[in-house]
Formats: C-alpha cells, sequence, structure tokens
C-alpha cells in the first residue's frame, strides 16, 4: 500500500507542477524532488523505489529546466501504473477479506 500511496502523492506532485507553469518548463531540481520525496517512504526492496530513483536521477543530469509536456507524459504514465496497482491490491485485499 505504501507503494501505492507514493505514486498517488507523486502524480499529484507532477500535476500542480505541470499545471502550474506558465512558461512550459518546470525546474528540473523541483521534479526530481518530488520523486525523491515520495521514494523515501518506501521499503529498501521496492520496485517503485528503484523507478523513482532512476527517474531522478536521470531529471538531475538532464536539463535545467524540464518540458511541461514530458511531465505530463510520464504523470500519465504513472497514472496508469497506479490504476493498475491499485486493481491487483484491491483484488488481493478482497480475496484476503473473503477467509
Amino acid at each position: 500500500m505504501r507503494e501505492l500511496e507514493a505514486m498517488r502523492g507523486l502524480i499529484s506532485d507532477l500535476n500542480d507542477l505541470w499545471e502550474g507553469t506558465t512558461v512550459g518548463t518546470v525546474p528540473a531540481t523541483e521534479v526530481a524532488a518530488a520523486f525523491e520525496r515520495h521514494a523515501s517512504s518506501l521499503p529498501t526492496d521496492s520496485k517503485v523505489l528503484e523507478q523513482f530513483q532512476r527517474l531522478a536521477s536521470m531529471i538531475r543530469r538532464g536539463p535545467v529546466r524540464t518540458r511541461a509536456e514530458g511531465i505530463r507524459q510520464i504523470t500519465r504514465k504513472l497514472q496508469l501504473q497506479a490504476d493498475e496497482f491499485a486493481q491487483v491490491v484491491e483484488a488481493r485485499d478482497a480475496k484476503l477479506r473473503g477467509k
């Protein structure tokens, strides 16, 4: 469940960043910080943690500003991933409640 909460929190933060820009770019440090902030609550063996750390690192090594459209696309992919993950978790929880 921590992974799902982290994904949803990151999606919210990234939405705020790309919706709030008026120049079409977002400071890369803010984007990377959002990934790192939400990764900090994840267990060390989490695949989501690895994904967040990898993306944060790539963003920090890139240009000083990140295109808002790129952030929107990442946000959309994360939303789809979170929705799929939620279905699995909810199905598992329903099965456990039934036992």
